[in-house]
């Protein structure tokens, strides 16, 4: 998939037409920009860390409502003993 997205970017932006001197269309020109996101990897890395930090992000979220519980759960046992005790 990629390699047949990469090979379009390349036909479309590359063609001997470019040669002569004339104004890019509209296409041309989100073509060009397209092609030179592609091959640049400037900021690749933070983008990485980004998604890193969502993931962990989702996973404590999803993780609270078990974590929720479990403390609560201590509290009360925790309580009920002290409550037993004293009677």
């Amino acid at each position: 998939m990629v390699v047949i997205f990469s090979f379009i970017l390349y036909c479309c932006c590359t063609r001997e037409v470019r040669k002569h001197p004339r104004r890019d269309s509209e296409g041309e020109k989100i073509m060009k920009h397209l092609l030179r996101l592609w091959e640049e990897e400037q900021g690749q890395d933070l983008v990485e860390y980004a998604l890193l930090v969502v993931l962990i992000s989702l996973g404590a979220v999803a993780s609270m409502k078990t974590l929720a519980q479990a403390v609560s759960d201590a509290f009360s046992n925790a309580g009920a003993n002290l409550t037993s005790a004293t009677t």
